[in-house]
């Protein structure tokens, strides 16, 4: 494994899509994530050259391999950055690949004069130890119905870290 040290944080581009799919494949990152598709991955790699609202970045090492990945959108209003999907590789848990991807929205969030985070989650997964780290606050739980197939769907945590200006 390389160094932290030696992690770079990178705008996405269309071609990192499997990779960092991969990652969301893993089996012990399943619990956290539905589907992320190559329309909205893409979607998000090509705007965020010319519209600063869209957030696309990822962690690699000295080998260009793809660790970690955040994806986020500022509201229109500059009043929030939504994050949508956070992953690290499994075989880099706690090594703060997470934290310095979060750090990377929270700088941007900061250049921007944007004054918060925001996140949810599915409840129960063991990133919400992480994010309340890293100063997010629950808010609350939002229910969801059932699924199609009468199954129960798993609450919704929302997340908020007040950024000081």
């Amino acid at each position: 494994m390389t160094d932290l040290r030696q992690i770079f944080l990178r705008a996405a581009q269309p071609q990192d899509y499997t990779a960092c799919r991969r990652l969301t494949n893993q089996v012990a990152n399943r619990e956290g994530f539905g589907f992320v598709s190559a329309v909205t991955f893409n979607d998000f790699a090509k705007r965020q050259a010319n519209d600063p609202r869209y957030i696309l970045r990822v962690a690699a090492d000295s080998d260009c391999n793809i660790v970690g990945y955040v994806r986020a959108l500022a509201l229109s209003n500059s009043q929030q950055i939504t994050i949508h999907e956070i992953c690290r590789d499994v075989a880099w848990k706690g090594q703060g690949v997470g934290s310095r991807l979060l750090a990377d929205v929270e700088a941007i969030a900061r250049q921007k004069n944007i004054p918060k985070l925001f996140l949810k989650t599915p409840a129960g997964i063991r990133a919400h130890a992480a994010y309340q780290r890293f100063g997010f606050v629950a808010l609350g739980t939002e229910p969801r119905p059932p699924k199609a197939d009468g199954r129960p769907s798993r609450s919704l945590v929302h997340f908020e870290k007040r950024l000081e200006r």
